[in-house]
């Protein structure tokens, strides 16, 4: 019986074609061979030519899973973020917060901020790829520090009627910033800045 002939047009990451195991292997060389680059080389000297040449497939195989460069990296870096850490519950906010950001702020080492400049660079062409990155890495983060400041709300830490989703946006938000227009990913002292912050919020 002959098979159903379809064509492929380039996916985004939740666009994937189904494939048989060799499939696979290859897409899994293409997804490493993307990321050796990326420390080598950062995200401007990456390209779909120069991937093709590391992984040794052609650009067509490449673009039967993403339709561009900046969905292959994204696809890549939200490999590094796929862990999304939930602190125990200290009994404190300020010390939640810490112990969140903390964790936060060891992804953003060695090569990763200016990989991640390059795909913000991305959003303001793409909306689409806009909305991508965004679920991928910013949302499940944004989701659990929402939750650290609800118990803070349950113990009376900061007012009921805050805005948490706001607030939120304002703690992560600060420190993608500071990466984007001051090229530093790591602060000593903003963790404990963003701390003091949320004791000064205290309701009265």
């Amino acid at each position: 019986m002959d098979k159903e002939k379809t064509k492929q047009k380039g996916h985004t990451l939740n666009q994937k074609p189904k494939g048989r195991p060799r499939d696979m292997d290859c897409r899994s060389r293409i997804l490493k061979a993307t990321y050796r680059i990326l420390l080598k080389e950062g995200y401007m000297g990456t390209s779909i030519e120069s991937i093709a040449r590391k992984a040794n497939v052609g650009k067509k195989t490449i673009y039967r899973w993403w339709n561009s460069k900046p969905f292959l990296v994204l696809e890549v870096i939200s490999l590094q973020f796929s862990e999304v850490y939930h602190p125990p519950d200290t009994g404190s906010l300020a010390e939640d917060v810490s112990d969140f950001l903390n964790a936060y702020l060891k992804l953003l080492g060695g090569n990763l901020p200016a990989i991640l400049n390059g795909l913000a660079a991305e959003t303001q062409l793409n909306p689409e790829f806009s909305m991508e990155i965004y679920r991928l890495i910013w949302s499940p983060r944004e989701k659990s520090l929402i939750t650290l400041l609800e118990r803070g709300v349950q113990r009376k830490e900061i007012p009921k009627d805050i805005n948490l989703e706001t607030l939120a946006e304002m703690i992560i938000g600060s420190r993608w910033f500071t990466l984007m227009f001051k090229g530093m990913a790591t602060d000593p002292s903003y963790v404990e800045q963003i701390s003091s912050i949320i004791k000064y919020i205290h309701p009265k």
